[in-house]
């Protein structure tokens, strides 16, 4: 098992519940981690047997920029599902999608959502919760 990563890609994109975010393009952050079986082409050392990061940057923006969603939850969860489609070798996808400039009053940085496809830390997560 190994995780290949893919840290700070960055749009402009429309998303969100409120008008202004539905047509004045705000930045956003995407963040991934793919937990892989690299077995096959680290045996072989070839691309087509893993995955290409440069496919994953093209899904991500395809669903970033030809959308508009509501929420920052359907976003990731498109993203790790998409992904998760691309190869063979892919068990599970961890997205983590900031909205950098949120419509929020205050002393706010920014949101995020984390979407995971990993069952395994699903499951953990839930008896964690239901243990407390």
């Amino acid at each position: 098992m190994a995780y290949l990563c893919l840290y700070n890609l960055r749009f402009e994109a429309v998303h969100g519940v409120y008008e202004v975010e539905k047509k004045v393009p705000q930045p956003f952050r995407v963040d991934l981690r793919l937990r892989i079986n690299p077995k096959e082409a680290i045996l072989d050392d070839e691309i087509e047997k893993t995955v290409d990061y440069v496919h994953v940057y093209e899904i991500v923006e395809r669903i970033i920029k030809d959308s508009s969603l509501n929420l920052l939850e359907t976003l990731a969860y498109r993203i790790a599902h998409e992904v998760k489609e691309l190869h063979p070798c892919i068990e599970a996808v961890t997205v983590e999608v900031h909205k950098l400039e949120a419509r929020v009053k205050g002393d706010f940085i920014h949101s995020s959502v984390i979407y995971t496809t990993d069952e395994d830390l699903c499951a953990s997560s839930s008896r964690e919760e239901r243990d407390s």
